[in-house]
């Protein structure tokens, strides 16, 4: 079975991601950064890691202070019945200045989200998911460039080879 228990397999992950953008600058001058910072919501901003993205903010060799980092029942989160172990909740300490090498995936990848289609082919859609903000990219309809759409593409393949978090994007694909 592969799980993506493996700081070395996040650290993959983050570096072809590392290589791409959504725009040719950080698309959170479009917006005032407000996916890290949402002035306007009553709810606390933040977002969960995949299973095994913890150890990458384990390694003593990168930088964890900028994230407060918390543990909380998979069951009582909403996550598939496959999610067993605690799942990390995390939050920026510093928005909207992050170590950006070191983003967390959901950060990395957004504004794309990943969904099987009724055939069984993995597609990426704009993220329908009610936010507490608005998104320019999404909102405008925005092009996006095809070396981010294909390398987020590529992750996720790799990504749904671990069985929870294919059982996550089926749930997202209902």
């Amino acid at each position: 079975m592969f799980l993506m228990d493996d700081v070395n397999k996040w650290k993959a992950v983050y570096r072809l991601l590392d290589r791409v953008s959504t725009e040719p600058f950080d698309c959170g001058t479009l917006c005032g950064s407000a996916c890290c910072c949402c002035r306007n919501s009553t709810s606390e901003m933040g977002i969960y890691l995949y299973p095994g993205e913890h150890l990458i903010f384990d390694d003593p060799d990168i930088p964890s202070d900028w994230l407060d980092k918390s543990l909380e029942d998979p069951g009582e989160t909403g996550f598939p019945e496959s999610w067993t172990e605690p799942v990390y909740f995390v939050k920026c300490n510093t928005p909207p200045v992050c170590p950006r090498k070191w983003r967390p995936l959901q950060c990395r990848t957004f504004p794309l989200k990943p969904v099987i289609s009724d055939t069984g082919v993995l597609e990426l859609i704009w993220n329908d998911d009610e936010l507490p903000y608005k998104c320019p990219i999404i909102e405008d309809n925005m092009p996006i460039h095809d070396d981010f759409y294909r390398a987020t593409y590529t992750v996720w393949s790799h990504l749904l080879r671990d069985r929870r978090i294919f059982d996550l994007v089926m749930m997202w694909s209902e």
